[in-house]
């Protein structure tokens, strides 16, 4: 009865002094620049507090947003303008004044030390009338060189003739008036032929420049007259690009023609020639805006 007693007495006064506790943290002073956490107490049994003056994460994003969407409203997208596409071209016709050939030497000898040695010795003549009338180290090019067997065809079956050794020199004549004289000293000597004849100028690179100006006057004629025709005004220019002619871009023209001379030593006078006019031409296409 008397332990009964006793432990009725200690639990009350557990509840008393529990009910104190709570008491005395209910009453403790806040500060006024603080807030109370959505639960009051943590579970240390202390408070957690939050400044007042901060300001959630997101808002200064939402800020951020909602000033470009005014500045958007506030700057009106620009009309486009209208334009016109105009297309010239630019033509020059001059003679040519240089030449381009292709000489070849070619000889078949029963031994090959024989062949390749008919076929330089031919060549090495070649090569010293060439530097009368050019520059070796500008003008004179080896484009090809080969040894080899060679063989007939009867219908039937190929027939061994021999070993063939053959080379290829390129020339450019800069003087196209010594052509006839060049041609008759060639002939001089045991070269198989004369192929790839081409004509062309040595200023080709100006000419084409040139033509290009001429293209660009000719389409600001053209864009010019529609915009008077149209009752418009022609703007400043936006886009142009240059193209090439309707013949292309060729700074030379090939007769097409081969001399063949079958490694004899014919002699005589040499060719007279009277080549084609050479036409350099471009394309320009602009682009203006038309002011009004």
């Amino acid at each position: 009865m008397q332990k009964i007693e006793q432990t009725i007495l200690e639990n009350l006064w557990n509840k008393k002094s529990n009910a104190s506790h709570l008491k005395n943290h209910m009453h403790q002073p806040i500060a006024p620049h603080c807030l109370l956490h959505s639960s009051p107490f943590t579970k240390t049994g202390y408070l957690k507090r939050k400044n007042v003056g901060q300001r959630p994460p997101y808002f200064t994003t939402c800020l951020f947003f909602a000033a470009l969407v005014f500045l958007a409203c506030c700057n009106p997208a620009e009309t486009k303008k209208e334009t016109i596409k105009v297309a010239g071209e630019g033509k020059i016709r001059v003679k040519p004044n240089l030449v381009i050939l292709t000489l070849n030497v070619s000889f078949t000898q029963p031994r090959m030390v024989d062949a390749v040695r008919m076929t330089q010795g031919t060549v090495d003549s070649v090569v010293s009338i060439l530097e009368h009338y050019g520059s070796k180290e500008n003008d004179i090019k080896t484009s090809s060189i080969s040894a080899n067997k060679d063989y007939n065809y009867d219908g039937r079956r190929p027939v061994f003739t021999g070993y063939q050794a053959s080379q290829s020199i390129d020339f450019v004549l800069n003087d196209i008036e010594k052509f006839t004289e060049l041609t008759g000293k060639l002939l001089e000597t045991k070269i198989n032929s004369i192929s790839g004849i081409q004509f062309g100028h040595s200023k080709s690179d100006s000419l084409f420049r040139e033509a290009d100006l001429l293209a660009y006057d000719d389409a600001l004629k053209s864009a010019n007259k529609l915009c008077s025709r149209a009752n418009v005004q022609l703007g400043k220019l936006v886009y142009m690009s240059n193209t090439v002619g309707t013949n292309g871009d060729e700074e030379t023209f090939s007769s097409g023609e081969q001399i063949n001379t079958y490694s004899k030593a014919y002699g005589g006078r040499g060719f007279k020639i009277s080549p084609e006019v050479l036409e350099f031409k471009r394309k320009v296409i602009s682009e203006y805006e038309i002011a009004n």
